[in-house]
């Protein structure tokens, strides 16, 4: 392909230069061409669909027989509805994952953060920003990795936040010295410009309260993608993007988590009370019958939650959260505590010691 790629060059560039002692200076160009379409050719051959990265979960593979079942919610927290959600979950004994989006998490929704890991629900990563073409390349390579990257790690920050806040004050307080003045969606070459500086704050918070670098309150292992791209509709994305994707999860440390089974939540068709019921509960005997992952949304309220969940409770034995990388490889969590028992503590991702109090005077900040 080579040989034949810098013989069409040669015999394009040369015919450019005769062209102009050729009788039929058409033939120059027609080689030029040649030229060009050969070279976008050999592009496109070379950069294969780099594929699904292993470990990951997608919707369009088979569920094996004795896979476990995991409940999830994404886009939250919603400080309207995942109260609610929490409430039905407790309620009921059921645990699940939440797939939060980072730019939601803020001094007004944090503490729905720490109640979800206090109550023994794992918190996953549904990226900062929530770009369903979050995939495309825009700007070079270099400055679309970096803000993928950014989309990931900037969500595990907030988290970290929410989770070694002591109270409002505090995480206000926090959140305050690590992002200044970024907040919400903002263009992605701001926040390419300002994630590092954001890494270095964010950082410096950890160690001063006893956690060595690179290590969490809660890793979050998992990450859904919103709309599930590029995996579940890999045609609409070029290559080359897939590629780098891919290499931002791998750079994130983080797998794939698309869905098995979904209630529907996020149709907008779908509006009535018990169409959203009828799909909630497709959803769940779905899982029943196969086991996988359950996608819904925490705007999933209601009768519809209700039915979703109650479905759910025979089936707690099979239920698990996915609070590591392993999740679906290790056998079947036991089934959730009574409500009305104490919920544990979030632990130390990888032996971290216990996060002690803040040694910064908290007026400098």
């Amino acid at each position: 392909m080579k040989s034949l790629i810098f013989a069409a060059i040669k015999r394009g560039v040369y015919s450019q230069e005769m062209k102009t002692k050729s009788k039929t200076p058409i033939l120059g160009h027609l080689s030029l061409a040649l030229s060009l379409f050969l070279l976008v050719f050999a592009a496109q051959a070379k950069s294969k669909f780099c594929g699904m990265p292993a470990g990951g979960i997608y919707t369009r593979t088979a569920v094996p027989d004795d896979m476990p079942i995991a409940l999830t919610f994404d886009d939250g927290p919603m400080r309207a509805h995942t109260p609610r959600v929490l409430d039905a979950l407790a309620e009921h004994g059921i645990r699940a994952t939440f797939f939060v989006s980072g730019h939601k998490i803020h001094r007004r929704s944090w503490h729905l953060i720490a109640r979800m890991a206090k109550e023994g629900h794992a918190l996953a990563n549904h990226s900062w920003t929530h770009d369903t073409r979050m995939a495309i390349r825009q700007g070079t390579p270099e400055f679309h990795l970096q803000w993928l990257y950014a989309e990931i790690y900037l969500t595990q920050i907030k988290v970290d936040l929410a989770l070694i806040a002591q109270d409002d004050a505090d995480y206000t307080r926090l959140e305050r010295y690590v992002f200044r003045d970024f907040y919400g969606k903002q263009p992605r070459n701001i926040q390419v410009k300002k994630a590092p500086h954001i890494y270095k704050r964010h950082e410096e918070i950890m160690q001063e309260n006893g956690y060595a670098p690179g290590q969490h309150p809660v890793k979050l292992h998992w990450f859904r993608p919103p709309g599930g791209s590029p995996y579940l509709n890999p045609a609409k994305f070029p290559s080359a993007d897939n590629c780098l994707f891919n290499d931002a999860l791998a750079q994130a440390d983080v797998r794939v988590a698309l869905w098995h089974h979904s209630t529907r939540d996020s149709v907008p068709t779908i509006v009535s009370v018990e169409e959203k019921r009828h799909y909630a509960k497709l959803a769940a005997g779905a899982a029943q019958k196969h086991g996988g992952v359950i996608l819904a949304h925490d705007r999933l309220i209601g009768r519809p939650l209700i039915a979703l969940v109650k479905a759910l409770v025979p089936l707690r034995d099979r239920l698990i959260v996915m609070d590591a990388p392993d999740s679906f490889s290790a056998p079947a969590a036991d089934p959730a505590p009574p409500a009305t028992e104490a919920a544990p503590s979030p632990t130390p991702h990888t032996d971290t010691p216990p996060h002690t109090a803040h040694t910064r005077d908290k007026t400098q900040r």
